[in-house]
């Protein structure tokens, strides 16, 4: 139930439960707030039945609510009841600035108006700031309220300043926090953007490893093939080794071969050269027949 349904409900002037119930006299009404039941005397106006009960007495059963921090929205809508009520006179600037009194503790979260707000615990700060300048701005425009009705209430201009002044910081704190949201918010984006370009990165360089590494891989099965390829098989690297083992053992062979071949051509040049000395001498022989005439059947057949 909300405050103005309550204070209907509250000052809706109820029939007594049984006939033969008398109601509250106000006497007993003011004794129960004397003996500090105010609750008591709240439920007697409540269900006061003979006319409008008296606004005075509401009035102070209202305020020893508050006094005793007992159902705040019980007292609320008694002075709420007396501050619609253009008659009620000056209970009705004091009813209205009550309801500013009340809205601005709830606020700030403390029975003393004077006090800093109390901690918001584990809720959202955001939601407890937007909270409290719902109750600040109802404050506002109760001690408004009590203004309208007399504007020379210097207690309640006075506190409608302060509590404008903590609407306002509660405004800026809301800012503040927002702002801060957003940074926290564009600092997520950019680290998740960071994060996203870094696996980009790390995946096109697993990318570029593995390509290189296929590289090596065929460089290698390259140059292994070359080497087997250049490589000799066993039989040739056999006698490459027999050649190899022997150089010393056939040199002087080979050398005694060579002297053996030398010796044999220049038996062979000797022999040539005799046969040609033997066929000058012939034919210069052949030449001094002819010169004397003679002719020999040799020379003939020659």
């Amino acid at each position: 139930m909300n405050l103005l349904a309550y204070a209907s409900a509250a000052i809706t002037l109820a029939a007594p439960a049984a006939s033969n119930v008398a109601p509250p006299r106000v006497a007993d009404i003011r004794a129960w707030l004397e003996n500090g039941d105010p609750i008591r005397a709240a439920e007697a106006i409540e269900a006061w039945s003979n006319g409008p009960p008296p606004r005075a007495l509401v009035f102070d059963i209202a305020v020893a609510l508050t006094e005793q921090d007992a159902e705040p929205e019980r007292a609320e809508a008694l002075f709420h009841s007396l501050a619609v009520e253009p008659e009620a006179g000056l209970l009705a600037r004091d009813a209205a600035a009550n309801i500013g009194r009340l809205r601005f503790v709830s606020a700030l979260g403390t029975t003393d108006a004077t006090s800093e707000p109390a901690a918001t615990g584990p809720e959202d700060p955001a939601a407890a700031l937007r909270s409290r300048a719902a109750k600040l701005v109802s404050a506002e425009r109760a001690y408004r309220a009590a203004l309208d009705f007399d504007p020379n209430d210097t207690e309640a201009a006075e506190s409608l300043e302060i509590v404008r002044h903590q609407l306002a910081d509660v405004l800026e704190s809301l800012r503040t926090l927002r702002e801060a949201e957003q940074q926290r918010q564009q600092a997520q984006q950019e680290l998740a953007n960071q994060l996203q370009d870094l696996a980009e990165r790390q995946s096109e360089a697993a990318n570029n490893n593995a390509a290189d590494s296929e590289r090596r891989d065929e460089q290698d099965r390259a140059s292994e093939a070359a080497q087997a390829a250049a490589q000799p098989t066993d039989n040739e690297g056999e006698q490459s080794g027999n050649q190899e083992g022997q150089p010393e053992s056939s040199e002087g062979e080979q050398q005694a071969a060579e002297t053996e071949s030398e010796a044999e051509g220049d038996a062979l040049a000797e022999s040539l050269l005799e046969q040609e000395k033997d066929r000058r001498e012939e034919r210069a022989a052949q030449r001094a027949r002819m010169r004397t005439g003679g002719t020999s059947a040799v020379e003939k057949d020659w």
